[in-house]
């Protein structure tokens, strides 16, 4: 059957696994500021909501009458179900002119913030993270499904695209990044567990 009515779509920029020349390849996850603000210890991947530039915005609206933008300019919106697949093939082009593609802007936020609970000094260095490179990887599109809703759904059916990219660091970086309190290395065992080593539970934006 058809989807009808309006649907919500959302796309994020997330790391996927962190490398060095010493250390092979993990799943990157941190602590989820929200979780933790509630007691809750829930580790999920690196990264965000892409941002929309104002060409993809006007792009969004005049294709596909696309409302409801949160954020400003995220690219978090409202569509006509009818029009989802053609949304899930433009931002598949993965075109810098409509909508962030670089990781590096969350990478700043999240390693260098300083907005985790108890957290006294970021997780690494400005110097540590420029010395990160990544690489684009095969992203993921989702259709919406229970074990993926956040706050922001409100209830509504959302279609989710995740643009994921690998980063690899010299060893020294990937070890500090590996030895903080906020962050877990995960192997393929845990994501199909849903937990970490330690027990957390692990956040359904970390996916193979």
């Amino acid at each position: 059957m058809e989807l009808q009515g309006l649907v919500r779509f959302s796309y994020a920029v997330l790391i996927r696994q962190i490398s060095s020349n010493r250390h092979a390849p993990m799943y990157l996850s941190l602590l989820n500021r929200g979780s933790a603000k509630t007691g809750a210890a829930v580790y999920k991947s690196l990264g965000g909501g892409g941002e929309l530039t104002s060409l993809g915005m006007q792009f969004l609206v005049r294709e596909f009458n696309a409302t409801s933008f949160e954020d400003g300019n995220d690219a978090r919106f409202q569509v006509e179900a009818r029009y989802i697949q053609q949304v899930m093939s433009f931002f598949a082009s993965q075109d810098s002119r409509y909508f962030e593609i670089d990781p590096r802007r969350e990478m700043r936020e999240e390693l260098l913030g300083m907005e985790l609970p108890g957290q006294v000094a970021p997780i690494l260095s400005e110097t540590q993270l420029n010395a990160i490179t990544t690489t684009t990887c095969e992203p993921i599109r989702l259709a919406p499904a229970a074990e993926f809703n956040s706050a922001r759904d409100s209830g509504m059916r959302t279609f989710r695209f995740f643009s994921r990219h690998d980063a690899f660091m010299p060893d020294e970086v990937f070890e500090t990044i590996a030895s903080s309190i906020y962050c877990r290395l995960l192997s393929e065992a845990d994501i199909d567990k849903g937990i970490t080593s330690d027990g957390c539970k692990i956040g359904g934006n970390v996916i193979k």
